[in-house]
């Protein structure tokens, strides 16, 4: 059985201003990798926007790519702690995506029409 996308988009403080080649540099990084459909830089506010396939990705993987490629992401309270509470959500989504109702958790049928 094949799941339909779950695209979500998330928006990545970068801790210093942005060089001329930062852009291309971000869009190698993280451009034709499985599960991201768009990378979108903006350089006026430092921060990277990224649509990806939450059944593919987690955005633990995007800053570890990113981190990897020397890109420093903002550790300042508000970023950080919203990065967190992405993480957290984004973990209880794909165990709820994976979790197998059991048959007691089925509505009961109706006798009288199932004749």
């Amino acid at each position: 059985m094949t799941r339909s996308p779950r695209l979500v988009t998330r928006c990545l403080k970068l801790a210093r201003p942005s060089d001329p080649g930062c852009e291309t540099r971000i869009r190698e990084v993280l451009e034709g990798r499985e599960g991201i459909y768009r990378v979108d830089v903006l350089p006026l506010r430092h921060q990277v926007a990224v649509t990806y396939d939450l059944c593919h990705l987690r955005l633990a993987t995007i800053e570890g790519w990113l981190g990897d490629a020397g890109f420093s992401l903002d550790v300042s309270i508000i970023p950080r702690l919203h990065r967190q509470w992405v993480h957290f959500t984004e973990e209880n989504e794909a165990n709820h995506q994976a979790h197998l109702p059991h048959c007691c958790n089925k509505p009961p049928v109706n006798r009288r029409t199932a004749r």
